[in-house]
Protein backbone atom coordinates (compact mmCIF):
# COMPACT_ATOMS: atom_id res chain seq x y z
CA UNK A 1 0.00 0.00 0.00
CA UNK A 2 1.01 3.57 -0.38
CA UNK A 3 1.22 3.84 3.39
CA UNK A 4 3.60 1.37 3.71
CA UNK A 5 5.54 2.93 1.40
CA UNK A 6 5.84 6.22 3.18
CA UNK A 7 6.99 3.98 6.14
CA UNK A 8 9.97 2.71 4.85
CA UNK A 9 10.77 5.83 3.23
CA UNK A 10 10.33 7.45 6.62
CA UNK A 11 12.87 4.91 8.30
CA UNK A 12 15.19 5.00 5.27
CA UNK A 13 15.18 8.74 5.35
CA UNK A 14 14.92 10.51 8.30
CA UNK A 15 13.84 13.60 8.87
CA UNK A 16 11.78 13.20 5.78
CA UNK A 17 8.18 11.67 5.32
CA UNK A 18 4.49 12.38 6.33
CA UNK A 19 3.86 14.52 10.09
CA UNK A 20 0.59 14.82 11.08
CA UNK A 21 -0.13 18.57 12.05
CA UNK A 22 -1.88 20.22 14.95
CA UNK A 23 -3.55 23.52 16.16
CA UNK A 24 -0.82 25.28 18.23
CA UNK A 25 -4.01 26.76 19.89
CA UNK A 26 -6.18 23.66 20.49
CA UNK A 27 -3.78 20.82 20.13
CA UNK A 28 -6.58 19.62 17.39
CA UNK A 29 -5.13 17.41 14.65
CA UNK A 30 -5.85 19.22 11.58
CA UNK A 31 -4.34 17.55 9.16
CA UNK A 32 -1.53 15.78 7.64
CA UNK A 33 1.91 17.07 6.05
CA UNK A 34 4.23 15.23 3.48
CA UNK A 35 8.19 16.12 2.87
CA UNK A 36 9.77 13.82 0.35
CA UNK A 37 12.18 13.91 -2.08
CA UNK A 38 10.79 13.88 -5.82
CA UNK A 39 9.66 10.45 -6.55
CA UNK A 40 10.61 9.24 -3.17
CA UNK A 41 13.98 8.78 -4.33
CA UNK A 42 16.58 9.92 -2.13
CA UNK A 43 18.65 10.17 -5.28
CA UNK A 44 17.10 13.45 -6.12
CA UNK A 45 18.01 16.74 -4.70
CA UNK A 46 14.53 18.20 -5.46
CA UNK A 47 11.75 17.75 -2.58
CA UNK A 48 8.16 17.66 -2.38
CA UNK A 49 6.05 19.15 0.00
CA UNK A 50 2.58 18.43 0.27
CA UNK A 51 -0.43 18.84 2.77
CA UNK A 52 -4.24 17.88 3.70
CA UNK A 53 -6.11 19.75 6.04
CA UNK A 54 -9.62 19.38 7.15
CA UNK A 55 -11.90 21.69 5.12
CA UNK A 56 -12.49 24.01 8.02
CA UNK A 57 -8.50 25.01 8.26
CA UNK A 58 -8.06 26.09 4.98
CA UNK A 59 -7.72 29.56 4.29
CA UNK A 60 -5.65 29.85 7.85
CA UNK A 61 -1.95 30.25 6.69
CA UNK A 62 -1.20 26.53 7.78
CA UNK A 63 0.49 25.96 4.85
CA UNK A 64 2.31 28.64 4.66
CA UNK A 65 4.08 27.95 8.13
CA UNK A 66 4.35 24.12 7.21
CA UNK A 67 6.70 24.85 3.85
CA UNK A 68 8.33 28.10 6.19
CA UNK A 69 9.52 25.05 8.67
CA UNK A 70 10.22 22.97 5.89
CA UNK A 71 12.46 25.45 3.68
CA UNK A 72 14.46 25.86 7.17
Amino acid sequence: TQFDKYLTYMKENPPYGVFATFSKDTGEQIGLAVLIHLEMDPKHDRFEVGYRFSKEHWGKGYATELTRTFLK
